[in-house]
């Protein structure tokens, strides 16, 4: 009887210790759960927060740029050298390429004003003429035709070099109610590539406002 009791007696003391064990370990189990719920909550919207900061950033970005390209034609058929070249087109006495250059210059410096690349023409549809700040840029009957008049931004795929590229384009005609290439006098047209919004949302990609260069 008495081996029986100091038998018992250990195994009845080491279940206490395991009892006791688990009692402590179960709030610990317990506050550690919850702990990493919380941890990954507060992970998951703190990379949402960011995601949406970006997003954000990347949204007004957008629209600063295409704001500030709309506003180019308009800035262009308004320069009063532009609307000279333009309205003299038929004065047998001006030096044609004299001044064509002079606009060139002024189509190129008003394109490199804006982070996105783009490229800014003048079409002279009375004179089958093209003046623009992409040098390889030609006068094609068919297309002007057929723009007039694009006041709104427009998706077009264009041939560059051996391959096909997206871009958008929008323009002006003078006088601003022709409706008929035959009423145009001018037009005034900006277009940039769509590679533009894919540099930036592979910045954005990246991460970081900060890594957000607009070029």
């Amino acid at each position: 009887m008495t081996q029986i009791k100091m038998m018992t007696g250990p195994f009845t003391i080491f279940r206490k210790a395991l009892a006791a064990i688990i009692v402590l370990l179960v709030p610990i189990l317990f506050l550690y759960s919850y702990s990493y719920k919380v941890s990954v909550e507060v992970v998951k919207s703190q990379i949402q927060s960011s995601s949406l900061n970006q997003l954000s950033f990347f949204l007004s970005q957008f629209d600063s740029n295409v704001e500030q390209l709309s506003l180019f034609p308009v800035i262009l058929s308004s320069d009063p050298y532009v609307r000279a070249f333009v309205e003299r087109r038929d004065d047998g006495g001006f030096d044609t390429i004299k001044e064509q250059s002079k606009v060139f210059e002024k189509l190129s410096l008003q394109s490199v004003s804006s982070p996105w690349t783009n490229e800014l023409t003048v079409y002279l549809p009375k004179d089958r003429k093209v003046v623009s700040s992409n040098i390889f840029k030609t006068y094609d009957p068919q297309y002007v035709a057929d723009h007039v008049p694009m006041a709104q931004w427009d998706y077009e795929k264009i041939s560059v070099g051996s391959s096909i590229a997206g871009h958008f384009a929008r323009q002006i005609a003078v006088p601003i109610k022709a409706v008929t290439v035959d009423e145009t006098q001018a037009l005034f047209q900006v277009a940039f590539p769509v590679d533009n919004i894919t540099r930036m949302l592979d910045k954005v990609k990246a991460g970081g406002e900060g890594a957000m260069s607009l070029r």
